[in-house]
């Protein structure tokens, strides 16, 4: 749960982050944007006061270099004339109302508006006339300065008031949307390997909560299918492991009960051929595990033709059968390994030669870009139900495949997994007898097979 409300409160403060932002710059701007609006009021109400005629009022030393409001709006009043550059002093002293001095210098002497103890230079246009306000007349800035206070007290408390609602606000709702992803992973904390069949809640509003709890349960489907088939396999192995190891302890038991009378030579034979089964069946159950990691396999490119022939050729028959095979002559080349090739081939045969009545036959080919290896033989066959399971370990047919003809019942397991292993895939297809076809895809091809070996069916 710690987890979980840490991330709640990162996305908090990421939201509060991002609200204070365009907030905080309008709170810095907004006091100064009053400030002027409130002065363009105050010079309207000015330049009103003091209109008349064709003369205009002007504001004069509304705010200090630091931008603050003075308490009095003090303004003149100018009418515009004709004639030369004048220019003028504004000594201290009390104000009063002055014109323009017709002397030679063109100056003009007027008192300040607010006690300054120094004169300052004017330049005014020609002709122009300056009337000062008079004393006591003037325009309060009082009214401004309360309004701008008022904004300024309202944004220092309302910022932060706001920033704390968006926060709270995105708390809760977090809160909420997570809520269903607290239930996901108390109920997977709940769940162990003796009760995989359980499952999550699914939210009923189809959002990404939703989808995730589908995920989760699709892979706990998954899982439990995984480690069911785990289990049946333990069982089964356990089961084929048991049956030789119980043999060769009963015959030595019996031979060692009566040693007068046992035949030792064929005590020694019968033990050897469980031993081999034992052995047979531990590197399977090894070869298996190991192809059970996925990935892409490895290697060089291999020519199927001549490994087969290769293999073929050194390759035992049994008396009863006759074998053929179909291969084209020109190269049908796969990426792989030639010894787990080799393996796939000769568990087919296996299979095929322990259920044939009188042949089997090897034909190999290409289809849609893939080399297709087919194995055939004339036995009994496998029914269409079957064709499925029979690729799963330890997985064996009545009758005909019963156990006593022998194997491990891991041949067509390994099988699968190394056409899986090499990018390919297997399957029963249709026949007098069994007839088990792998494709697998092609590494190069120099010429187009000819048209009798592309197999189809």
């Amino acid at each position: 749960m710690r987890r979980l409300s840490s991330m709640r409160a990162r996305l908090t403060l990421l939201v509060v982050a991002v609200v204070a932002l365009p907030v905080l710059t309008l709170a810095a701007l907004l006091p100064g944007l009053i400030r002027d609006q409130l002065l363009t009021q105050a010079r309207q109400r000015a330049e009103h006061a003091v209109s008349g005629g064709e003369c205009a009022g002007h504001l004069a030393g509304i705010a200090d270099p630091q931008g603050n409001l003075p308490e009095t709006l003090q303004y003149t009043k100018s009418c515009a004339g004709f004639g030369e550059n004048v220019e003028f002093a504004v000594p201290a002293g009390p104000p009063r109302t002055v014109r323009l001095n017709p002397g030679p210098d063109r100056l003009l002497t007027l008192w300040p508006f607010a006690d300054q103890p120094e004169s300052r230079l004017i330049r005014v246009l020609p002709g122009n006339r300056y009337t000062p306000l008079p004393p006591g007349e003037h325009l309060s800035l009082e009214w401004a300065q309360r309004i701008l206070d008022r904004w300024t007290l309202g944004l220092l408390a309302g910022v932060p008031l706001l920033l704390a609602l968006a926060g709270w606000l995105t708390w809760l709702a977090l809160g909420r949307m997570l809520r269903p992803v607290a239930r996901i992973r108390a109920e997977l904390a709940d769940i162990t390997a003796t009760d995989l069949g359980r499952r999550v809640p699914e939210p009923a509003r189809q959002d990404e909560i939703h989808q995730l709890a589908r995920t989760v349960n699709a892979t706990l489907t998954r899982l439990d299918q995984a480690v069911i088939a785990q289990r049946r396999f333990v069982a089964d192995a356990a089961h084929e492991l048991r049956g030789p190891i119980a043999a060769l302890r009963g015959e030595l038991e019996l031979a060692t009960t009566h040693p007068g009378q046992a035949d030792w030579p064929e005590v020694v034979r019968l033990a050897l051929t469980d031993t081999v089964r034992l052995q047979d069946l531990a590197a399977d159950l090894l070869l298996l595990a190991q192809l059970d990691n996925p990935g892409p396999a490895t290697g060089a490119e291999i020519d199927l033709g001549n490994l087969i022939g290769e293999h073929l050729a050194a390759r035992e028959l049994p008396a009863h059968l006759q074998r053929s095979a179909q291969l084209p002559k020109l190269p049908v080349v796969v990426p792989g390994r030639a010894a787990a090739l080799t393996r796939l081939l000769g568990n087919l045969l296996d299979n095929a030669e322990r259920h044939a009545d009188r042949y089997v036959e090897v034909r190999l080919g290409t289809e849609d870009g893939h080399a297709v290896l087919e194995v055939l033989d004339d036995g009994p066959g496998i029914p269409l139900m079957d064709r499925g399971r029979i690729f799963e370990p330890f997985a064996r047919l009545d009758d005909a495949r019963a156990r006593a003809d022998g194997g491990t019942g891991l041949g067509l397991a390994i099988a699968r997994q190394i056409a899986e292993h090499h990018g390919g895939r297997i399957w029963a297809g249709r026949g007098p007898g069994a007839r088990f076809r792998v494709q697998l895809p092609l590494a190069r091809q120099d010429t187009p097979l000819p048209a009798a070996t592309v197999f189809r069916g």
